[in-house]
């Protein structure tokens, strides 16, 4: 059974990085940094039209996306149908919304964080020095 998110709202959360547009794109000038927008425009926007990167990903994998109209699309329907309810999916969709308060560094220091959480759960390091490292790098990664 699927259903929407506990509470009185049912909104949650919804994000995505992206790491092909970096600072790196913008240093290189306006030709890389044109390519880059292209890039994205092409894996998340629309390619004749049609949403088709995102589209694959969804019918093919069952990937969720952000584009409210997919949703609408048979295939989609017939994909997403085959696990759950496509409306009640579409409805806790359209209640996604941006996280907020989001730091600079919170992506490095997740890529960090998931590493040293499976450190703790192959036995690698304990429970405590795990937190303990996600805590220090938090911190030296705040104080740049």
């Amino acid at each position: 059974m699927i259903g929407l998110m506990p509470g009185d709202s049912h909104a949650t959360v919804g994000y995505v990085r992206f790491y092909a547009m970096t600072p790196e794109a913008e240093n290189m000038g306006p030709v890389a940094m044109d390519c880059a927008w292209k890039f994205l425009e092409y894996f998340g926007g629309k390619t004749d039209g049609e949403y088709k990167v995102v589209k694959r990903w969804a019918v093919e994998n069952g990937l969720g996306f952000a584009q409210l109209p997919l949703f609408e699309d048979p295939d989609v329907q017939e994909a997403f149908g085959s696990w759950g309810d496509v409306d009640v999916i579409a409805e806790q969709a359209s209640m996604a919304r941006a996280k907020e308060g989001l730091t600079p560094w919170f992506g490095i220091w997740d890529v960090f964080t998931r590493a040293e959480i499976h450190k703790a759960i192959l036995g690698q390091q304990s429970t405590m020095d795990t937190l303990q490292n996600m805590e220090d790098y938090w911190n030296e990664q705040a104080s740049q």
